[in-house]
């Protein structure tokens, strides 16, 4: 996957985090929210806490997301 669709991908994640969480920080030692993301397989996830202190975590396949990427470029 190269860098552009990986951060595309990377700020799907972080607006989906948003829209379901509401305010959320970096976890663990990371100072942003860019930091907080692992690859897994075939998967992309991204770590995050909420206000009330809890550590979450959304994983989205890096194959799927290639479509979706371009499918959302072409509407």
């Amino acid at each position: 996957m190269d860098q552009q669709r990986l951060g595309e991908l990377k700020q799907r994640l972080i607006k989906k985090a948003i829209l379901m969480y509401g305010r959320i920080k970096p976890c663990g030692f990371c100072k942003k929210l860019d930091d907080c993301f692992t690859m897994q397989d075939n998967s992309l996830c991204f770590w995050f806490v909420t206000e009330d202190k809890n550590t979450h975590m959304l994983r989205e396949s890096t194959t799927n997301s290639l479509w979706s990427i371009l499918a959302e470029r072409t509407i």
